[in-house]
């Protein structure tokens, strides 16, 4: 299992444990940019400016076997992020995820959306698996739906890179 997997299993385990809590400002940006930011916050941009936007936010570390994941709740958003260091050597977005229904894109794809609808974007959905990809690589972030226990509809969303 790729680092990206990992730290995608971490971050979906996160949304279970954090909680709600006191934040600076909320948003109303609830458009969701297939492989680019969900809501406010976008793929690569910096913790400082989230913070800034949002608060400190809420961290839960997680750990299965060696790997483990500092992930941070931001409730204004209902957004979880896991940082890393972007080409500057800045802490930035590596991992943004969401299970808040009100993230959607302009055709309306989000939490809540069917298999159906994300096959007509050009997802690519495994008989056998409980998620969805769209334009996931190496070199640049897509989007992932993980899917309800009866694989039918979106629970999660989440945008990362391949690796």
């Amino acid at each position: 299992m790729g680092r990206a997997a990992v730290g995608l299993l971490l971050l979906g385990m996160a949304l279970g444990l954090a909680g709600c809590g006191a934040s600076t400002h909320t948003s109303k940006n609830t458009r969701l940019i297939l492989g680019r930011s969900i809501g406010p916050i976008s793929f690569g941009e910096t913790k400082t400016k989230i913070e800034a936007d949002y608060g400190r936010g809420q961290k839960v570390t997680l750990k299965s076997g060696t790997a483990h994941a500092v992930v941070v709740f931001y409730p204004a958003v209902s957004i979880d992020v896991i940082y890393g260091a972007n080409s500057q050597g800045k802490t930035a977005v590596a991992i943004l995820e969401t299970d808040a229904p009100q993230y959607h894109t302009r055709s309306g794809i989000g939490v809540g959306s069917t298999v159906a609808h994300l096959k007509k974007i050009g997802a690519e959905c495994g008989l056998t698996v409980d998620s969805c990809q769209l334009g996931i690589s190496a070199s640049k972030p897509g989007t992932t739906f993980f899917l309800d226990d009866q694989r039918t509809r979106v629970a999660r969303v989440a945008i990362s890179t391949g690796h």
